[in-house]
């Protein structure tokens, strides 16, 4: 519990502009003047309507930003929830990445696709079942 407030913390230093929200299963981001959303950790649409428990764990970057940490439960949609429940890890993936790219007004790519891919893969080493 400790890390996890300390986590929270840091995202306050980090976000001051912001306010962090901490659920039972999971800490959600807010800038101050938008209403609190809470969004698939999968593919990034809104609404997230479902939450699968889950350790929390350090997701490897693949670029320079560094590395992420996931405090808790991770956020679905419908669909994505569908497909995890189904064990289709590659259509997740096809999902996420060519949602990501739409909503950036870019072509998807492997850079994109590999960042999907470890957060994707990290999520179902630290889901609880």
């Amino acid at each position: 519990m400790k890390d996890r407030e300390q986590y929270e913390q840091w995202l306050q230093e980090q976000s001051p502009d912001a306010v962090v929200i901490a659920g039972e299963n999971m800490t959600t981001i807010v800038p101050r003047d938008r209403e609190a959303r809470p969004i698939c950790d999968f593919c990034g649409t809104v609404p997230g309507s479902y939450v699968f428990p889950a350790h929390d764990t350090t997701i490897a970057s693949v670029s320079v930003l560094g590395d992420n940490v996931s405090v808790g439960g991770w956020g679905a949609c419908d669909m994505c929830k569908k497909y995890i429940e189904l064990n289709d890890v590659k259509a997740l993936e096809a999902r996420a990445v060519n949602l990501f790219a739409q909503r950036r007004g870019i072509e998807p790519d492997e850079l994109l696709s590999r960042s999907v891919r470890t957060s994707h893969r990290a999520f179902f080493k630290a889901r609880i079942t």
